[in-house]
């Protein structure tokens, strides 16, 4: 067998029938990690990308991982019994939207697979003991530990750094600067007031971070500073620099034998090469969401264009996968994840997808309104139930829907693709994102929504604020909406009244941030056929997979740390029974 460099390749430079032990498909943290477990336990894998760049939707992300009961947590002094509390959180919050064996098997394999995740090469993790559970009012739920994330690093220490697909442009400063959780907090005090004394720190923080990335800049193919999503992926990157990647690659067909999956035909521009496969080959593509007609069949009415996932998930492979007898499981109400998106015009003339996670909707002085001027829900409610409700609404009504502030709240916290402090409030303006009026009425008329009706629901929503309490929607009422809030701000973090015009309006869409739809599989992740039996050889892992939590969103990293997790339950079933 030749020998050949690590990292990227070129599927020419494979022999016909080259032979590997697992070949995985899709280079987002699913694909990797599986591809790292196998590669830990000296498999010989191969992992085949669709697009240039590897990373995947993860790289956008915060690059969060829910797995509960893991050591990481209790080192840290997280709670000792939580693996048995997060199965009675995810009964209550899921119950029989998904498979319940499925639930137990990614509870239990889970702080075996972070275990091992953590003794890969340049791995570093930590947990997150302030970031609540999403369904604060349900049994189990948890103030925080069970969260997990990457710690940031610098590219310098990452194989083929040009290959990792860079965060989104409008989550960045400076060129590409990517900041943490605590930074974007801090610096957004240093972006309002620079010149406070007790903001000292921060600026001086703030300065040697921005140094730093400035002087590096010239020096690598792209920022080299790495956080929350790209940070994950860049050390799986670190522990995978002895494994072959063949980009722009696809596959072309799955090759069967008595039942088993022996080999695929790959395609790499014009290089047709048939690889065979001993022990397993797993689906990492990132799901359905960029498959013309199962997209318009599975998410009617939102279009592609309010999607910020990541290209390459086309549904290639699915549609061989379906060749083979596999089928996906239905959810109840909803196909997909979902958060609210804002359009931002781009130099280029192209749209930058931006979502609305965690650092507007839910701060003191803002509101969100239906085309109506109405007010319709909990604007602080998890980024999944927010994007339902928009799509939920009446007529079409929520879409879009309309976020506004005053003057105060977009200079303190900013407003989706405008910076806190008011930076980019110019160019937001000139373009079209970022709606301006003196008075509510006036930007009530911009809107197209009718101005005394905008005013009524300003002036009920300023009544709720200042009591605190939000007796129609609820708002800032669990700790994870209280989270989402501003702490310095009370009685209620999340609660404040529209007071001094200028105010400001964005237009918000119910964008895809996943797949809750995906093959059905067993508890080791092998993909069922038509008659419920695995096909040999054959796994589904991250949104490839039907996902464990039903189409619920119970808290943050529910895709990422059951991908993760599942990698390693496939890779173990793989390497281990046919070995």
């Amino acid at each position: 067998m030749p020998r050949r460099s690590p990292g990227p390749c070129e599927l020419a430079d494979l022999e016909p029938d080259e032979e590997f032990d697992l070949i995985v498909v899709g280079a987002g943290a699913a694909g990797l990690s599986a591809a790292l477990f196998a590669h830990m336990r000296g498999a010989r894998v191969a992992l085949v990308e669709k697009t240039g760049l590897v990373g995947g939707t993860t790289s956008y992300t915060a690059g969060t991982l829910w797995v509960p009961g893991t050591r990481i947590a209790r080192e840290a002094g997280g709670p000792s019994d939580d693996a048995a509390v997060a199965e009675q959180y995810l009964d209550a919050a899921v119950g029989d939207r998904s498979d319940r064996e499925l639930r137990r098997a990614f509870l239990d394999a889970g702080p075996e697979a972070i275990d091992t995740l953590a003794t890969a090469p340049g791995m570093e993790l930590r947990a997150r003991p302030d970031h609540p559970d999403y369904m604060g009012e349900v049994p189990g739920a948890a103030l925080g530990w069970r969260p997990l994330e990457a710690s940031t690093l610098h590219g310098s220490t990452v194989p083929n750094l040009g290959l990792i697909r860079q965060q989104t442009p409008e989550f960045t400063v400076f060129g590409g600067l990517m900041l943490e959780h605590p930074e974007i907090a801090a610096f957004s005090e240093v972006a309002r007031a620079p010149f406070k004394p007790k903001n000292f720190k921060h600026v001086v923080h703030a300065g040697l971070v921005l140094a730093r990335h400035l002087l590096t800049r010239p020096f690598n193919p792209r920022p080299a500073r790495m956080t929350m999503g790209n940070a994950l992926i860049g050390r799986l990157m670190i522990g995978l620099r002895d494994v072959p990647i063949l980009v722009n690659t696809s596959v072309e067909q799955i090759h069967v034998h008595d039942g088993t999956v022996t080999g695929v035909t790959l395609v790499q521009g014009d290089v047709h090469r048939r690889l065979r496969v001993t022990k397993g080959l797993v689906a990492a593509t990132g799901g359905f969401n960029r498959h013309p007609q199962r997209r318009a069949r599975l998410m009617s009415g939102v279009p592609l264009e309010w999607s910020p996932m990541a290209p390459g998930n086309t549904g290639q492979l699915h549609d061989l996968i379906e060749g083979l007898g596999a089928r996906y499981r239905a959810m109840p109400d909803t196909q997909g994840f979902w958060a609210p998106i804002s359009l931002v015009p781009r130099r280029d003339g192209s749209s930058g997808v931006y979502p609305h996670f965690a650092i507007d909707r839910a701060k003191p002085g803002f509101m969100v309104v239906d085309q109506d001027g109405e007010r319709y829900l909990n604007e602080s409610v998890s980024y999944h139930r927010f994007g339902l409700a928009m799509q939920q609404r009446p007529g079409g009504r929520g879409m879009p829907s309309y976020l506004i502030a005053d003057a105060k709240a977009a200079k303190r916290y900013g407003i989706g693709a405008v910076m806190p402090g008011g930076w980019r409030t110019t160019a937001m303006l000139r373009n079209g994102y970022l709606v301006r009026g003196e008075t509510l009425e006036a930007l009530a008329g911009k809107l197209g929504v009718v101005p005394e009706r905008l005013v009524a629901t300003v002036t009920r929503f300023n009544e709720l604020a200042d009591s605190g309490i939000d007796t129609d929607f609820g708002r800032g009422t669990t700790p994870y909406e209280r989270k989402l809030g501003d702490p310095a701000w009370s009685p209620n973090p999340s609660l404040r009244s529209l007071e001094q015009g200028p105010f400001f309006a964005i237009r918000l869409y119910p964008g895809d941030i996943g797949a809750a739809s995906g093959f059905r599989t067993d508890a080791t992740a092998r993909v069922l056929g038509s008659d419920e039996a695995p096909i040999g050889g054959l796994y589904a892992i991250g949104n490839d997979m039907a996902s464990v939590m039903g189409d619920t969103y119970p808290g943050p990293g529910i895709t990422l740390g059951p991908a993760i997790v599942f990698a390693y339950v496939a890779v173990r079933d793989a390497l281990g029974a046919r070995s």
